[in-house]
């Protein structure tokens, strides 16, 4: 029995999901944390992330190069991420296949983590995004030149080729 639903009723969806795993994410922090202390955990906590991270870019990268494609920053969109639905982004290409600007104005991560997590703890956790890239292609690097978990009124990305 197949149901329709609508945009904002799927947005939802997608938005619940990954509230439970950023409160996932933060009940292993703060275990790790409370087992090891802050430097320990927050060791811990990075490997980890790394971990994925690096997993997710070299998804990725195996997507673009099955459609024979060259893995560019342009060619990362071409493989599935993240949800279309949940964040809200705004790109901005300020020079085609070296520089891309990604504005974040909600983040259903940052805001579940906002509401009773330490930031810098929750903070870790954004360091997926360098491993994403790295990983995909290490000539591609991606900074955070502002991040709610830091206080700032958006997330935005800075990703270059560097080489």
């Amino acid at each position: 029995m197949s149901q329709n639903i609508t945009t904002q009723e799927a947005r939802e969806q997608v938005v619940l999901g990954v509230q439970r795993t950023a409160m996932l994410y933060q009940s292993f922090a703060e275990t790790l944390l409370k087992k090891f202390g802050r430097e320990e955990a927050e060791k811990l906590i990075l490997e980890a992330i790394h971990d994925f991270g690096k997993s997710c870019g070299e998804r990725v990268q195996k997507g673009v190069k099955e459609k024979n494609l060259e893995c560019t920053l342009t060619n990362y969109f071409q493989i599935p991420d993240l949800p279309k639905l949940g964040w809200d982004l705004i790109s901005e290409t300020v020079e085609k296949d070296k520089e891309l600007k990604v504005d974040v104005s909600y983040c259903p991560l940052a805001e579940q983590w906002l509401q009773d997590m330490d930031p810098k703890l929750a903070r870790l956790y954004c360091y997926v995004d360098q491993a994403k890239f790295s990983s995909y292609n290490p000539d591609i690097q991606c900074t955070h030149t502002n991040n709610m978990l830091d206080g700032d009124e958006k997330c935005t990305l800075l990703i270059q080729k560097i080489k």
